[in-house]
């Protein structure tokens, strides 16, 4: 392990000690515990932010899909087939 050295308000500092003391945890400890909790909310929110980009992207050709289709309605297309007698190939 490396050695960091962090300067702290005197009262963040008192409360900080009083919690490592509630957790059973040194300071060095509670505060490599918080940067690790930190750090990995951090990269679920950088996670989210990529999936949100991705959403958003997909939205875009959706809607650029739905304009060029125009009136077509897909659902009824897969009726139309899905209801044709066997052997038969073009529902029109």
């Amino acid at each position: 392990m490396l050695r960091v050295n962090a300067i702290f308000e005197e009262g963040f500092l008192k409360i900080m000690t009083q919690v490592a003391r509630e957790e059973h945890l040194s300071r060095s400890e509670l505060i490599r515990k918080a940067v690790a909790d930190y750090l990995a909310r951090h990269e679920q929110n950088r996670q989210n932010r990529k999936r949100q980009k991705s959403v958003a992207e997909a939205i875009v050709v959706q809607d650029a899909l739905r304009q060029k289709a125009g009136d077509w309605d897909g659902v009824a297309e897969v009726r139309r087939w899905r209801d044709l007698p066997a052997g038969r190939q073009d529902p029109r």
